[in-house]
């Protein structure tokens, strides 16, 4: 790894293989984060996801809508009913493909937020005793 900047704030490393998540302590930091990744980002494959206090890189290529739009058009079940569940913003992307589809998609989030999902669930063990409860119906 290599450091790419001298910010007091910031301490972006440049790695090729992991995401690398980028904390900020205050919104008056947010904005030297932002111009700092830009830069170092843009110079790759790489793009800005963004996050809730870090901003986050990825590959270009990693996209859940894409990802999930590929899984869809190549399942041996094309008549299923796609049900996708999410618990950050990057998921959004495949709540649009999930729509798409005419699919069903849940946000995982202790607190309602802005979101293309189409219900929310409050918790992890509230989605597993969901996804529970949803296989004990179906067999």
């Amino acid at each position: 790894m290599v450091r790419t900047t001298t910010s007091p704030y910031l301490n972006l490393l440049r790695n090729q293989i992991d995401i690398t998540r980028v904390p900020f302590s205050d919104r008056g930091s947010r904005m030297l984060v932002l111009q700092a990744a830009t830069t170092v980002i843009e110079e790759g494959p790489f793009r800005l996801l963004g996050g809730h206090k870090f901003l986050e890189a990825g590959p270009r290529l990693a996209h859940k809508g894409q990802t999930v739009s590929y899984l869809l058009d190549n399942s041996d079940w094309p008549d299923a009913l796609p049900v996708y569940l999410g618990d950050d913003d990057k998921d959004e992307e495949a709540f649009a493909a999930i729509h798409a589809r005419g699919g069903v998609a849940i946000v995982i989030a202790a607190k309602p937020r802005p979101t293309q999902a189409d219900c929310r669930l409050e918790s992890p063990p509230a989605a597993r005793r969901w996804l529970n409860l949803l296989q004990q119906e179906l067999t």
